[in-house]
Protein backbone atom coordinates (compact mmCIF):
# COMPACT_ATOMS: atom_id res chain seq x y z
CA UNK A 1 0.00 0.00 0.00
CA UNK A 2 1.90 3.13 -1.26
CA UNK A 3 1.74 6.89 -2.84
CA UNK A 4 4.09 9.26 -2.24
CA UNK A 5 1.78 12.12 -1.06
CA UNK A 6 0.76 11.31 2.53
CA UNK A 7 -3.03 11.76 4.10
CA UNK A 8 -4.22 9.46 1.67
CA UNK A 9 -5.50 6.88 3.93
CA UNK A 10 -2.62 3.89 3.42
CA UNK A 11 -2.78 3.11 6.79
CA UNK A 12 -6.75 2.96 7.62
CA UNK A 13 -6.59 0.74 3.94
CA UNK A 14 -3.70 -1.30 5.03
CA UNK A 15 -5.56 -1.77 8.54
CA UNK A 16 -9.23 -2.48 7.31
CA UNK A 17 -8.25 -4.88 4.34
CA UNK A 18 -6.31 -6.67 7.10
CA UNK A 19 -9.07 -7.34 8.74
CA UNK A 20 -11.81 -7.72 5.87
CA UNK A 21 -9.13 -10.65 4.95
CA UNK A 22 -8.90 -12.45 8.80
CA UNK A 23 -12.84 -12.23 8.70
CA UNK A 24 -12.62 -14.56 5.41
CA UNK A 25 -10.63 -16.46 7.10
CA UNK A 26 -7.32 -15.78 5.81
CA UNK A 27 -4.00 -15.44 7.67
CA UNK A 28 -2.89 -12.20 7.06
CA UNK A 29 0.51 -10.66 8.19
CA UNK A 30 0.87 -6.68 8.11
CA UNK A 31 4.00 -4.90 8.30
CA UNK A 32 4.87 -1.42 9.21
CA UNK A 33 7.02 0.61 7.67
CA UNK A 34 6.27 3.87 8.35
CA UNK A 35 8.79 5.47 11.17
CA UNK A 36 5.12 7.63 12.66
CA UNK A 37 4.18 3.81 13.42
CA UNK A 38 0.55 4.67 12.98
CA UNK A 39 -0.58 1.00 12.07
CA UNK A 40 1.68 -0.28 15.15
CA UNK A 41 -0.49 1.97 17.28
CA UNK A 42 -4.04 1.35 15.58
CA UNK A 43 -3.39 -2.06 16.20
CA UNK A 44 -2.91 -1.51 20.23
CA UNK A 45 0.77 -1.25 20.78
CA UNK A 46 2.42 1.87 22.12
CA UNK A 47 5.14 2.70 20.24
CA UNK A 48 8.11 1.78 22.20
CA UNK A 49 6.67 -1.28 24.39
CA UNK A 50 8.09 -3.86 21.95
CA UNK A 51 11.83 -4.42 22.39
CA UNK A 52 12.18 -5.06 18.45
CA UNK A 53 11.06 -3.37 15.40
CA UNK A 54 11.00 -3.86 11.84
CA UNK A 55 14.44 -1.91 12.00
CA UNK A 56 16.24 -4.58 13.46
CA UNK A 57 14.78 -6.64 10.84
CA UNK A 58 16.15 -4.77 7.81
CA UNK A 59 19.37 -3.30 9.70
CA UNK A 60 20.70 -5.83 11.90
CA UNK A 61 18.61 -9.00 9.88
CA UNK A 62 16.96 -10.31 13.30
CA UNK A 63 14.66 -13.17 12.38
CA UNK A 64 11.44 -11.42 11.45
CA UNK A 65 9.37 -13.98 13.02
CA UNK A 66 10.90 -13.08 16.40
CA UNK A 67 9.45 -9.41 16.15
CA UNK A 68 5.72 -10.55 14.96
CA UNK A 69 2.97 -9.79 17.26
CA UNK A 70 -0.60 -11.47 17.20
CA UNK A 71 -3.34 -8.10 17.62
CA UNK A 72 -6.73 -8.06 19.15
CA UNK A 73 -8.13 -7.99 15.37
CA UNK A 74 -6.76 -11.13 14.71
CA UNK A 75 -3.87 -9.74 12.54
CA UNK A 76 -0.50 -10.84 12.99
CA UNK A 77 1.75 -7.09 12.62
CA UNK A 78 5.37 -6.04 12.23
CA UNK A 79 5.89 -2.96 14.44
CA UNK A 80 7.27 -0.11 13.53
CA UNK A 81 9.23 2.64 16.05
CA UNK A 82 11.29 6.20 15.41
CA UNK A 83 13.97 4.18 14.61
CA UNK A 84 13.10 3.41 11.43
CA UNK A 85 14.10 6.94 10.82
CA UNK A 86 17.89 5.68 10.50
CA UNK A 87 17.64 2.83 8.47
CA UNK A 88 18.59 4.13 5.09
CA UNK A 89 21.44 5.94 6.96
CA UNK A 90 22.94 2.78 8.82
CA UNK A 91 23.09 0.83 5.79
CA UNK A 92 26.50 0.16 4.66
CA UNK A 93 27.11 2.26 1.89
CA UNK A 94 26.99 0.53 -1.81
CA UNK A 95 25.93 -2.96 -0.15
CA UNK A 96 24.87 -5.34 -2.59
CA UNK A 97 21.12 -6.20 -2.40
CA UNK A 98 19.77 -3.75 0.22
CA UNK A 99 16.87 -3.33 -1.81
CA UNK A 100 16.24 -6.96 -1.15
CA UNK A 101 16.45 -6.59 2.71
CA UNK A 102 12.43 -7.46 3.27
CA UNK A 103 12.12 -9.81 0.41
CA UNK A 104 14.94 -12.11 1.36
CA UNK A 105 13.57 -11.60 5.31
CA UNK A 106 9.99 -12.96 4.25
CA UNK A 107 10.93 -15.72 2.89
CA UNK A 108 11.14 -18.50 6.32
CA UNK A 109 7.50 -17.53 7.03
CA UNK A 110 5.87 -17.56 3.82
CA UNK A 111 3.93 -20.32 4.27
CA UNK A 112 2.04 -19.02 7.49
CA UNK A 113 0.33 -16.55 5.77
CA UNK A 114 -2.09 -16.13 2.99
CA UNK A 115 -1.57 -12.41 2.55
CA UNK A 116 1.19 -9.99 3.93
CA UNK A 117 0.45 -6.23 3.21
CA UNK A 118 3.07 -3.65 3.59
CA UNK A 119 2.27 0.06 5.11
CA UNK A 120 4.64 2.44 3.64
CA UNK A 121 6.10 6.00 4.33
CA UNK A 122 5.01 8.60 2.55
CA UNK A 123 8.53 9.43 0.78
CA UNK A 124 10.63 7.52 -2.04
CA UNK A 125 13.91 5.46 -0.01
CA UNK A 126 15.28 3.01 1.42
CA UNK A 127 11.63 1.51 2.99
CA UNK A 128 9.64 1.93 -0.12
CA UNK A 129 11.67 0.70 -2.34
CA UNK A 130 12.18 -2.53 -0.05
CA UNK A 131 8.10 -2.69 0.36
CA UNK A 132 7.87 -2.40 -3.62
CA UNK A 133 10.66 -5.16 -4.46
CA UNK A 134 9.57 -7.82 -1.72
CA UNK A 135 5.48 -6.99 -3.39
CA UNK A 136 5.12 -10.15 -5.52
CA UNK A 137 1.38 -10.10 -6.01
CA UNK A 138 1.12 -6.62 -7.18
CA UNK A 139 0.78 -2.95 -5.13
CA UNK A 140 -2.58 -1.11 -3.97
CA UNK A 141 -2.12 3.19 -4.44
CA UNK A 142 -5.32 4.87 -2.09
CA UNK A 143 -5.45 8.51 -3.38
CA UNK A 144 -7.29 11.77 -3.03
CA UNK A 145 -8.87 12.67 -6.14
CA UNK A 146 -6.71 16.14 -6.10
CA UNK A 147 -3.85 17.88 -7.70
CA UNK A 148 -0.93 17.01 -5.21
CA UNK A 149 -2.22 13.90 -4.37
CA UNK A 150 -2.26 12.96 -8.31
CA UNK A 151 1.00 14.33 -9.18
CA UNK A 152 2.41 11.93 -6.18
CA UNK A 153 1.04 8.85 -7.60
CA UNK A 154 2.24 9.49 -11.12
CA UNK A 155 5.68 10.02 -9.52
CA UNK A 156 5.02 6.48 -8.46
CA UNK A 157 3.85 4.59 -11.29
CA UNK A 158 7.41 5.96 -12.72
CA UNK A 159 9.35 4.55 -9.73
CA UNK A 160 7.40 1.25 -10.45
CA UNK A 161 8.08 1.51 -14.35
CA UNK A 162 12.00 1.49 -12.85
CA UNK A 163 11.97 -1.25 -10.43
CA UNK A 164 10.08 -3.68 -12.74
CA UNK A 165 13.57 -5.19 -13.69
CA UNK A 166 13.75 -6.42 -10.27
CA UNK A 167 10.59 -7.23 -9.76
CA UNK A 168 8.54 -8.26 -12.98
CA UNK A 169 5.70 -8.61 -10.56
CA UNK A 170 5.34 -4.91 -9.86
CA UNK A 171 1.98 -3.85 -11.10
CA UNK A 172 -0.74 -1.58 -9.42
CA UNK A 173 -3.65 -3.82 -8.56
CA UNK A 174 -5.84 -1.22 -7.09
CA UNK A 175 -6.22 2.28 -7.44
CA UNK A 176 -8.56 3.50 -4.87
CA UNK A 177 -10.19 7.30 -4.94
CA UNK A 178 -10.56 7.94 -1.34
CA UNK A 179 -12.11 10.64 1.24
CA UNK A 180 -14.20 11.37 -2.22
CA UNK A 181 -16.75 14.67 -1.49
CA UNK A 182 -19.47 13.97 -3.92
CA UNK A 183 -20.35 17.73 -3.49
CA UNK A 184 -16.79 18.71 -4.99
CA UNK A 185 -17.08 19.11 -8.74
CA UNK A 186 -12.75 18.85 -8.73
CA UNK A 187 -12.89 15.52 -6.90
CA UNK A 188 -15.24 13.96 -9.39
CA UNK A 189 -13.94 15.30 -12.58
CA UNK A 190 -10.15 14.33 -11.69
CA UNK A 191 -11.30 10.64 -11.36
CA UNK A 192 -12.47 11.12 -14.47
CA UNK A 193 -9.92 12.58 -15.87
CA UNK A 194 -7.63 9.57 -15.04
CA UNK A 195 -9.94 7.44 -16.16
CA UNK A 196 -9.57 9.11 -19.83
CA UNK A 197 -5.89 9.69 -19.54
CA UNK A 198 -5.02 6.39 -18.07
CA UNK A 199 -7.16 3.88 -18.70
CA UNK A 200 -5.21 1.13 -18.24
CA UNK A 201 -4.94 1.53 -14.74
CA UNK A 202 -7.29 -0.64 -12.08
CA UNK A 203 -9.49 2.03 -10.95
CA UNK A 204 -11.50 0.93 -7.99
CA UNK A 205 -15.07 2.63 -7.12
CA UNK A 206 -14.26 5.78 -4.94
CA UNK A 207 -14.74 5.77 -0.80
CA UNK A 208 -16.56 8.52 -0.27
CA UNK A 209 -16.34 11.06 2.69
CA UNK A 210 -18.89 10.65 5.40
Amino acid sequence: MTNQKGGVAKTTTVHNLGVALQREGQRVLVVDLDPQANLTSRLGLSVGEHRRSVYEVLVNHDPIRDVIHETADGIDLVPSDELLMRAEGQMEAGRIGWVRQLHRALDPIRGRYDFCLFDTPPVRGFLTVNALIAATSGVIIPFIPELDSLIGMQLLLGRMDELRGANPNLEPIAVIPVLVDRNWRNHLETIEQIKARMPHLPLTQPIMRH
